[in-house]
């Protein structure tokens, strides 16, 4: 190898640790505001905190109550760590804390007695219970709002839910068990038994359909979203490509096209891999409306990639009976062409990185996440939780994605509008469907170096591996991402 290239083999290694400590060391300071970067630290805090990570998470609430003294729900963190490990006198005086900034804090009051409770403090459990149902018959005759948890909570009717108060006088039939105090034991009993009695008829209702409304209105949202954004790509990359085609057409005389499948075709399948969770989360909602699981976030997320890869194999042997090896799913050099996407998708996640530490340094804004399972990685309780999302974003996903818009848009577009132009409509076609604000630029990049790769490699495999190895390590680091910020600010603690 020759000095020229050594010499930029070692400025893309200082780029690359460059922009790499610059993200990790940005991402985990937070911003100069104080009230900013308290939350900072008590959202890292939650996020070790689930991983049984107690006395880092302690810390960080300390140093979120030093930036930020007058927000209880930081003591109410505190409070909760000590209260995991067992210290339960600390938790009690982190609670009673948060109790003299929000005196009305309803869950403050639930957990307080419930360590008091452990603690077989039983006249200041029964306390801090009567408080709790005192705020609450409050609120149902008061207009006016309450906390729960951290925030307002405007109390009515219904957004006060019985089966809570129940559980409030199940543990009071508990404690005075305990004290043998049968009488108030048995009040307590018909009380908890009114009030699951209201709950039980309100779920009849559900039963009758009312909770269909609220679910066709939540669908609804999701209907607009796909309809303004996916509308709006598909129109747009349908009048662009099919203006370059026309264009190209004018300089050639006769064109007998290898790949069938053209740019109605690909409107046509994006489209129906676009809209295919809507028909879902339809049936989903109005079929079984008593259901209580919440499988949006999958059905919108994964079912496209599966589909994908169905109507893809559908239009290539089914309608046009052409061969896989038209997508490029071929290779005569399975070692080489891993290698390839192997370095690529390592070094395209480096570029990415670098853009996103610019983006952060230029506008002093930390997006909260730069996709959909960024939250689910990063406070996963372990990585079994995470395991079946893990590899539908590390696997399924990159697989189906370079089969549609590599293997499928790009090789069509190559032969109607030439290779430069069909790398650039895919790209953008790429990072809009699937690209934030901040994502869209690292996003088209990488989309470029792909169908570069393809038509350099005549393969789809090194894009797809490179793909994968983009989303692997990334997926890596949002899981690991609490102790990754945590080992930078560890000094500041």
């Amino acid at each position: 190898m020759s000095t020229i290239k050594y010499k930029v083999l070692l400025i893309i290694l200082f780029v690359s640790i460059f922009t790499t400590f610059n993200f990790t060391l940005v991402f985990a300071k937070g911003n100069d505001n104080n009230k900013e970067d308290a939350k900072f630290y008590d959202d890292l805090a939650s996020s070790l905190s689930v991983k049984g990570k107690n006395d880092k998470a302690i810390k960080l609430c300390k140093k979120a109550i030093q930036l930020d003294p007058t927000n209880s729900t930081y003591y109410f963190s505190l409070g909760c760590e000590y209260k995991k490990i067992g210290l339960y006198e600390k938790a009690i005086q982190e609670y009673k804390k948060t109790i003299k900034i929000e005196p009305t804090n309803i869950t403050t009051h639930m957990v307080l007695g419930d360590v008091y409770k452990t603690m077989n403090s039983y006249e200041d459990a029964i306390k801090e219970f009567k408080i709790v149902i005192s705020i609450f018959d409050k609120k149902i005759t008061e207009a006016g709002t309450a906390t729960f948890g951290t925030g307002s909570y405007i109390f009515n009717k219904r957004s006060m839910p019985e089966k809570l108060q129940g559980k409030i006088y199940e543990r009071l039939v508990e404690i005075y068990i305990k004290k043998g105090d049968i009488t108030k034991a048995q009040e307590a009993k018909k009380k908890a038994q009114e009030l699951q009695k209201e709950e039980d008829e309100y779920r009849k209702k559900i039963d009758k359909g009312l909770e269909v409304i609220n679910r066709y209105h939540a669908t609804r949202g999701y209907l607009l979203e796909v309809l303004l954004q996916y509308g709006s790509i598909i129109l747009g990359f349908v009048i662009l490509a099919s203006f370059l085609q026309k264009k190209r057409r004018k300089k050639i005389v006769e064109i007998d096209f290898k790949i069938k499948w053209g740019i109605k075709d690909i409107t046509l399948v994006f489209i129906l891999f676009t809209f295919s969770p809507i028909t879902i989360l339809l049936f989903y909602y109005l079929a079984y409306p008593l259901k209580d699981i919440d499988i949006n976030g999958y059905i919108t997320t994964f079912t496209p990639d599966f589909l994908i890869i169905l109507l893809v194999i559908f239009w290539i042997k089914g309608r046009y009976k052409q061969s896989f090896q038209e997508v490029g799913l071929k290779t005569s050099r399975w070692l080489k062409d891993v290698g390839i996407g192997l370095i690529v998708g390592a070094g395209l996640l480096i570029l990415s990185i670098g853009i996103i530490t610019l983006y952060v340094l230029i506008f002093d804004y930390i997006p909260k996440s730069f996709c959909g399972i960024g939250d689910d990685f990063s406070r996963a309780i372990s990585f079994k939780s995470i395991l079946f999302p893990f590899i539908l974003f590390t696997l399924i996903a990159p697989f189906s994605e370079e089969l549609f818009f590599r293997g499928f848009v790009y090789s069509s577009l190559r032969e109607r509008i030439g290779i430069k132009w069909a790398i650039i409509i895919s790209a953008l076609f790429f990072a809009s469907v699937y690209g934030t604000i901040f994502g869209f630029l690292p996003l088209f990049l990488v989309s470029i170096v792909s169908a570069w790769l393809y038509e350099r490699r005549e393969s789809l495999i090194p894009c797809i591996v490179a793909h994968i190895t983009i989303s692997f390590i990334w997926a890596l680091l949002l899981y690991y991402e609490a102790e990754i910020k945590y080992l930078f600010i560890a000094n500041q603690l």
